[in-house]
């Protein structure tokens, strides 16, 4: 009887009562004595499957060596070796568990998709609706562009048009799609820009109009003394001393302001490090170490204030 419990000697004995069984196995007729393989064909099922004290690799090169399929499949499952999972199936050129392994394991990875589109692209026979499943898959996981796939498919001598027109007339759809949002927002942040700087301009240059007839804190009517900021936004003396923690910044636009810094702050620290790094790497491999200097030095890598933005939220203005 065999330990349950893990020993030095545990995965040699079970290894080796593995190889027994599969010895077993092998010695049976599939015609003549069916049932006897099948029942032994379980028997080794259910010591890989019960049991954790086997070498995995070493039970792999034996189900290999005995050529017992099921062991290997599972083994291979059980190591998480997705891709030789399809790539088993393709060598024994099964077309459905191939697209089976693809749908189950394709999650987890998938590259099997990308595998399957190769190997379809490769045959002779007529595979049309196993190569619209692989590249439905592809377009809607977005494993390749289309023209690698076009490039895959190029060779192919069963593969036609009609059976990409639809995956590219998709792909194109969606890039054109996508360009167009993104050039709406490209207006959009441009008109936004123009906006800002021409309030910064007149901020700068233009006298401005405090309007607010009400206290942002107490809600009362505006009376003197009144602090003022240029967010518009007003208070009784009293009420702003009681209310903010400094007499430089707004109360009401504090949180927000401070959480921006902290994004442009992230953002150039972010920035500054890749910079700093790319700078570091080009002064040591370019022989003109001057010249290097003077591009970075025109990109900003030796600014000390970096973000009007930043100047504009922290100087607020007390009247």
């Amino acid at each position: 009887m065999i330990a349950s419990e893990q020993t030095p000697d545990a995965a040699v004995i079970y290894n080796t009562l593995l190889e027994l069984y599969l010895q077993t196995w092998a010695k049976l007729d599939s015609k003549s004595q069916p049932t006897e393989r099948v029942e032994q064909s379980e028997k080794v099922m259910k010591l890989l499957k019960e049991s954790s004290m086997y070498a995995k690799d070493q039970a792999l090169v034996l189900c290999q060596l005995y050529r017992f399929d099921k062991g290997i499949l599972h083994l291979y499952e059980q190591g998480r070796l997705y891709q030789q999972v399809v790539r088993y199936h393709m060598d024994h050129n099964d077309y459905d568990e191939v697209i089976a392994s693809c749908k189950r394991w394709g999650q987890d990875d998938p590259h099997v998709w990308v595998m399957a589109l190769s190997y379809f692209a490769g045959k002779e026979d007529d595979l049309k609706l196993q190569m619209k499943e692989v590249l439905a898959n592809i377009d809607e996981q977005k494993l390749l562009p289309p023209l690698l796939v076009i490039q895959t498919l190029a060779n192919s001598k069963v593969c036609t048009l009609g059976v990409v027109k639809s995956f590219i007339m998709d792909r194109l759809l969606k890039e054109n799609e996508k360009i167009e949002d993104e050039e709406r927002l490209i207006r959009e942040y441009v008109e936004e820009t123009q906006k800002l700087r021409q309030k910064i301009h007149d901020l700068k240059t233009k006298p401005q109009v405090f309007q607010t007839s009400k206290c942002c804190v107490c809600k009362y009517q505006l009376e003197l003394p009144s602090v003022h900021f240029l967010c518009q936004h007003s208070y009784h003396t009293p009420c702003f001393d009681s209310y903010a923690e400094n007499e430089n910044e707004c109360p009401v636009c504090l949180e927000d302001n401070r959480k921006m810094l902290e994004v442009i702050r992230q953002h150039e620290s972010s920035k500054d490090v890749n910079l700093t790094a790319a700078f570091a790497k080009d002064l040591k491999q370019e022989k003109d170490g001057f010249n290097v200097i003077a591009q970075y030095f025109g990109k900003g890598i030796f600014n000390e204030g970096k973000c009007l933005l930043v100047d504009l939220l922290t100087s607020q203005i007390r009247s």
